[in-house]
């Protein structure tokens, strides 16, 4: 945010289709290693109940990956987000 407010600051102009364009050049790739690691985390695990823990995440994920690129996650199915931290909802 500090970086967008001082580049801000320095533009004459605002353009924002640049300004979105660049914040998803930046986050699409991140999201991608996040949705990729979601698949294999299921392979690198064991234990009693590793797959009962991680398999509804993965499953959520084989289901919604899509939605994560487009960047309407949130807005067609907040129920069925993809996310490593939901696992935590358990415990």
């Amino acid at each position: 945010m500090y970086g967008s407010i001082t580049h801000f600051k320095s533009m004459k102009e605002f353009n924002l289709l640049v300004y979105v364009l660049h914040r998803i050049w930046r986050f699409l790739p991140l999201l991608m290693l996040t949705l990729s690691l979601t698949f294999i985390i299921q392979l690198v695990g064991s234990g009693p109940i590793w797959h009962e823990t991680i398999q509804p995440v993965v499953d959520s994920c084989q289901k919604n990956w899509w939605k994560n690129l487009m960047f309407i996650n949130y807005l067609v199915d907040s129920k069925n987000i993809v996310s490593l931290m939901k696992f935590n909802e358990k415990f």
